[in-house]
């Protein structure tokens, strides 16, 4: 009869379980890597400069100031075979370098582009087939301002809507802020059309400032006539 001891038969565990992995190692074939996901696709977007664009949002310097530009395309829209995909949108893709995609690389700047060819998903990378570049939109009529307050309440009460009020003066620096960043902003104005608008001069007119309580400035109000 034979006889193991503690000692032997964790040796003999360990030598079969290293013998298993040899065997398992040589059996084990490296596993091909699967092929780059490529779609053909209408892609809209945004011309746009790395550097520009890092130089302007975090005042980082940029070496297409030096080098020139070198763009890629902010995704807005992805359609393949007719139909939209949705998780593309705001995509970065890099144009793969070829003859058809060297103008879109180095000009361009900025402008708005629908172009065709194949997305490398994984790579994020954008081979041109061909590219349009998109017409501006029309620029929107811009918001009328009234300097009159019974002329803006004749208008709304003939609308039935408010009244929104910018106190200002010439001298006010945020007002000028405020016009320039937000009241003059597209979709600010396109917001703007629902109200009557009126400007009041607090210099000129600082009878209407008391009597809307007028204590700083820039100050917007909304009137209910």
């Amino acid at each position: 009869m034979t006889t193991f001891t503690k000692g032997s038969l964790i040796a003999a565990a360990t030598v079969t379980m290293i013998a298993i992995g040899l065997v398992l190692a040589q059996g084990k074939t490296e596993e091909p890597q699967a092929p780059p996901q490529v779609v053909k696709a209408k892609v809209a977007g945004v011309n746009f400069c790395l550097g520009c664009a890092l130089k302007k949002e975090q005042g980082a310097g940029a070496q297409c100031s030096r080098f020139g530009h070198k763009h890629s395309l902010r995704v807005t829209q992805v359609t393949v075979d007719g139909k939209e995909r949705a998780d593309m949108q705001g995509w970065v893709l890099h144009y793969l370098e070829t003859d058809k995609s060297q103008d879109l690389i180095h000009k361009h700047h900025g402008a708005r582009l629908t172009v065709i060819g194949k997305i490398y998903s994984r790579e994020r990378v954008l081979e041109v087939i061909s590219f349009e570049e998109a017409p501006a939109p029309e620029k929107a009529e811009e918001a009328v301002w009234h300097r009159s307050l019974p002329q803006a309440m004749a208008e709304a009460q003939r609308r039935s809507t408010l009244i929104l009020v910018d106190a200002y003066a010439e001298w006010c620096g945020w007002c000028k802020k405020l016009e320039k960043d937000t009241l003059e902003n597209p979709e600010v104005q396109e917001r703007l059309r629902a109200f009557v608008l009126l400007k009041i001069d607090t210099d000129k007119q600082p009878g209407l400032a008391r009597r809307f309580g007028v204590t700083g400035l820039p100050t917007t109000l909304i009137l209910n006539t």
